[in-house]
């Protein structure tokens, strides 16, 4: 074949190539693809209430509720000190403040959390129950304690002293320092909050 139609025929080749891309290209750009399911967290959080409401006085039984979703054995706080911190406590809707507080630990707060470390198996949950106490002068009080950069504890309490529909929100926390050789890893986990609400009567 002589090089003019050689080169023509190249030409055309090209051409033809990059029709049929553009076609592939404007028939892709009408389809919707579907977002991705979104993956279960980690580690499941759940906050609960043993009963819906309390009369003035009481100190309300709440637990949070952690459930190992991932596909292996790893260990999950049993106790809140350190691990579970208390995002915010509302009632009738309005901001409840928090009162601050420091407490000194003998061991720091990551040898309180490392004890009170558990092994989960994958679908099994451990119950931890938020520090609900009742005061000196008989107002029931939530009660929070996160590491301070020393690994002491920092501590803010809430009054739930008045009547009304409370909400709390709490969440799992990272400790810096835990260590533990005789238990798998700790779950991974986002830090998701979770909610629970109760009635304080009169």
């Amino acid at each position: 074949m002589p090089s003019r139609q050689r080169a023509a025929v190249s030409h055309f080749s090209r051409a033809a190539t990059l029709a049929v891309a553009a076609l592939v290209a404007g028939c892709g750009h009408d389809n919707v693809s579907s977002p991705p399911p979104t993956a279960a967290p980690a580690v499941g959080v759940e906050l609960k209430v043993a009963q819906p409401s309390y009369p003035v006085g009481t100190a309300p039984q709440i637990n949070m509720v952690l459930r190992n979703n991932g596909s292996g054995a790893c260990s999950l706080p049993s106790v809140a000190e350190g691990a579970v911190e208390v995002v915010s406590v509302t009632r009738d809707g309005t901001a409840v403040v928090g009162r601050p507080g420091r407490e000194s630990l003998f061991n720091g707060m990551a040898a309180v959390v490392a004890r009170g470390l558990r092994s989960v198996a994958p679908g099994d949950s451990v119950s931890v129950p938020l520090d609900v106490g009742v005061s000196r002068d008989g107002s029931a009080v939530v009660r929070t304690s996160q590491q301070t950069a020393a690994d002491s504890g920092r501590i803010t309490s809430w009054l739930l002293d008045q009547p009304g529909k409370y909400r709390i929100t709490a969440r799992l926390v990272a400790v810096t320092g835990v260590h533990r050789t005789d238990l798998p890893q700790q779950c991974a986990f986002s830090g998701n909050a979770a909610s629970a609400e109760f009635q304080v009567t009169k």
